[in-house]
Formats: C-alpha cells, structure tokens, sequence
C-alpha cells in the first residue's frame, strides 16, 4: 500500500511539473513563431519590392532595344478561307 502511494505520489508530482512546463514554454515558443513570421514577412515585402523595380527596369530595356512593331490587325480578322455554307452546322 505505501509503494502504490509512492508511485502515485510521484505520478502526481512529474505531470504537474509537466504542466507547468507547458504554461511556460508554450507561450515562448508562440512568441518565437510570430517573430520569425515577422522577419519572413518583412524579407518577402522588401524582396517583392526589389523584384518589381528590377522587372521595371528589365521592361525600360526591353522598350528602348525592341525595334517599334506594327500596329496589331483587328480581333474580328481572321486570315482563315471562307467556310462553305453545307459545313456550317444550323
């Protein structure tokens, strides 16, 4: 009877240092995440911005080294041979 009061006892004293443990270290660890979400969101901002002045000026270029092309034909245009009017379904 005095070894399972032990045993108990024990048992008692390592899950509620266990959850102790857990009221400390999850909120350390939730404050880790969220700053590491900041950084990642912070590094991806400033390398969109990058990225889309580099685009601009990759566009500048491509501009000024393209010859200047001929204005598009009209979307209703179509370059295709006349159907005949016994395949044109009704």
């Amino acid at each position: 009877m005095l070894e399972e009061n032990i045993v108990v006892g024990v048992s008692i004293c390592v899950s509620g240092l266990a959850i102790i443990s857990c009221l400390f270290v999850i909120p350390c660890q939730y404050n880790m995440i969220q700053t590491v979400r900041s950084e990642v969101t912070t590094e991806v901002s400033a390398f969109r911005e990058e990225t889309d002045l580099a685009w601009i000026e990759l566009m500048d270029v491509q501009i000024s080294v393209m010859p200047l092309s001929l204005p598009r034909p009209d979307a209703s245009y179509c370059p295709c041979p006349r159907r005949s009017s016994r395949f044109i379904s009704k």
